[in-house]
């Protein structure tokens, strides 16, 4: 197997492959956001020290529980994030590797100017290429997605000619989730999506005017969603929508409505929250909101030294000063292994609670009268 290691660069691209789904939906999403610094979240930088550890043992051949108890990016390598990190690096390493590449940048600029990404895997033989995307977070992605074909044209280019690549497999690995998809397209079907899709979307995201058009998957993080008046004119909008006659024979939604309401919830729940984040974060820059005030939140009481609580409360009472709870399914199978007989026969899945989602969701329907007597009056 011959492996290229390449010096990660820090540098962003303007229409990056990992927002590819955000300017391809909206284009004006990209002049909006210029000036507005990039934030990160604890979540965020979670999935970086994963990605690190994935990086490190896919580089020197080593396995995640060998790094136990080290600091990536400041969070201490713990069971979890090494039980979720080899998952995926055992999938990596898995795959036919005539010749493999580990965070490797992707030039895909024929199509989009400046365009790269960095994909954090890539395999190619015999014609075949593979390009797999780890997801460290619990936010469903699915393989079909623009990001990864970004990178599957970005690996034409590359290597296309001199690998002769005639079909690109791509995979989302979301270990946390135990989700893992996969989304094959042969290379003139790529070729085309980047032509008709890819190149416009590009073009109109740079142009002069370029359209509005707000979503819950393109507003959910973009930088700016918090000061965007057509989301906020376009959340209004759905929230109101077929409301406006108030001479309707009956004030109570019909069933259609609530159908028709749905699907926009989670923008309008998603602008909410961003509206109320950006009024907070004005608020402590010391600006105005008129008919609003800083408080100090709400908290619970805790110990300030535990261990010294503990000792005087034994010493004060005779009563049961803490409790012990048994640890999680999840936990001893990770201490005693999954194939334990015994154990897995101790261990019981409840059935979830009925959940309401889109027709498209991948999960088989449930009939929501089963086991219960129909009552004819």
């Amino acid at each position: 197997m011959q492996q290229q290691d390449l010096v990660l660069e820090t540098a962003h691209a303007e229409l990056s492959a990992s927002s590819a789904h955000r300017w391809i939906a909206c284009p004006a999403s990209v002049s909006e956001s210029r000036g507005i610094p990039n934030t990160t979240s604890k979540a965020a930088e979670e999935g970086t020290a994963a990605h690190e550890l994935a990086e490190t043992c896919l580089r020197d051949g080593s396995n995640p529980c060998d790094q136990l108890g080290k600091t990536i990016n400041g969070f201490k390598v713990d069971e979890e994030m090494a039980d979720a990190v080899k998952r995926y690096i055992d999938f990596c390493r898995a795959l036919p590797q005539g010749r493999s590449h580990v965070e490797q940048r992707l030039d895909f600029s024929l199509w989009v100017p400046k365009g790269f990404g960095t994909a954090d895997f890539v395999s190619i033989k015999e014609g075949e290429a593979w390009v797999v995307d780890l997801k460290y977070g619990r936010h469903l992605v699915n393989a079909d997605c623009d990001q990864l074909k970004c990178y599957a044209l970005g690996v034409i280019n590359q290597f296309g000619f001199d690998a002769q690549i005639d079909t690109i497999h791509m995979t989302i690995v979301q270990p946390r989730l135990y989700h893992l998809d996969t989304h094959t397209m042969r290379v003139t079907e790529l070729l085309k999506w980047g032509k008709r899709v890819l190149q416009p979307a590009a073009k109109a995201a740079l142009g002069d005017n370029p359209e509005f058009n707000p979503s819950e998957s393109a507003c959910r993080f973009c930088r700016a969603a918090e000061t965007c008046k057509p989301l906020a004119q376009h959340a209004l909008a759905k929230a109101g929508m077929g409301f406006d006659d108030l001479t309707l024979p009956s004030n109570k939604l019909t069933r259609d409505e609530v159908a028709e309401l749905l699907p926009h919830l989670g923008l309008i729940k998603s602008w909410c929250e961003k509206m109320t984040s950006k009024a907070q974060s004005l608020a402590s820059e010391g600006h105005v909101i008129e008919g609003y005030k800083l408080v100090r939140a709400k908290t619970n009481r805790r110990w300030a030294d535990e261990k010294q609580a503990l000792q005087l409360m034994q010493k004060l009472t005779n009563e049961p000063v803490y409790t012990a709870k048994t640890i999680s399914p999840t936990q001893a199978l990770k201490i005693l292994g999954d194939e334990n007989e015994e154990l897995n026969q101790l261990i019981t899945k409840p059935e979830g609670r009925p959940t309401l989602v889109p027709v498209s969701d991948r999960r088989a329907e449930i009939d929501a009268l089963e086991g219960f007597q129909v009552i004819e009056k």
